[in-house]
């Protein structure tokens, strides 16, 4: 496990030099993971950060905090979306995020309607008792409701279900919840610790085996691995 210098990443980042990472901190290195766009809501962010990334052993190690914040900025759009835009205007851009769904033909049915693609894509029908379930429950608008939010776009009532009885947030009736940028936060370190992205991330520094945990693929992850390379240069600083 690699430890972080606080004091040296403190430096680096230009904020007071005290080894304590509070909100000022967090605020610093939110805005560096968005290539320097601070976002909304940035302090409010970052003192939940200063709290939950301790509480769920994310801040243990350079590692944790690099890859944790990596796929957060990269699923957020550098945490300016909280909640999954499923309006498209093109059947080219369908069926490039679900090539197994449509074709450019099917794929004009869900133009302009996200709440039909969200059906589609999550609803009950075409996934309810395969290893692609989510647990979204038949005659329900789950598969909108719930569709990806928050800080690791956490999809589906099993998972609303699953980030509710570890935080005790209301999100299955209440999903709307997982769509802040501020009631999010736990959820997705819960889920990145219940998940073992901890212990992924500190046996491998190239944030595969973690991003994959959370995407269930490869998808976006050379995005990740390069905001990952330039987190870690800045987490490795050293106090001089």
């Amino acid at each position: 496990m690699r430890v972080m210098d606080k004091r040296g990443v403190q430096r680096a980042l230009g904020v007071r030099v005290d080894g304590a990472f509070g909100m000022l901190s967090y605020k610093a290195l939110l805005t560096f993971a968005a290539y320097g766009r601070e976002p909304k809501d940035v302090s409010k962010m970052a003192l939940l950060c200063a709290t939950m990334f301790s509480k769920y052993a994310i801040d243990a190690s350079i590692d944790r905090l690099g890859q944790f914040l990596a796929t957060t900025s990269h699923e957020t759009g550098n945490y300016t979306a909280f909640a999954e835009d499923l309006y498209y205007t093109t059947p080219a851009r369908v069926v490039k995020n679900w090539p197994s769904r449509f074709n450019l033909l099917t794929a004009t049915a869900v133009l302009r309607n996200p709440r039909k693609l969200a059906e589609k894509v999550y609803g009950y029908e075409g996934r309810h008792g395969t290893k692609y379930d989510l647990g979204n429950r038949e005659g329900t608008s789950d598969a909108y409701d719930m569709r990806g939010g928050g800080w690791i776009q956490t999809t589906g009532y099993s998972n609303y279900l699953a980030a509710q009885k570890v935080t005790g947030l209301p999100l299955v009736d209440n999903p709307e919840l997982l769509h802040d940028p501020l009631s999010s936060i736990e959820p997705a370190c819960a889920y990145w610790r219940g998940v073992g992205c901890n212990e992924l991330a500190d046996a491998d520094w190239s944030g595969r085996r973690a991003r994959i945990k959370v995407n269930g693929g490869v998808i976006g992850l050379d995005d990740v691995q390069v905001r990952l390379k330039r987190l870690l240069v800045l987490l490795s600083s050293k106090e001089k």
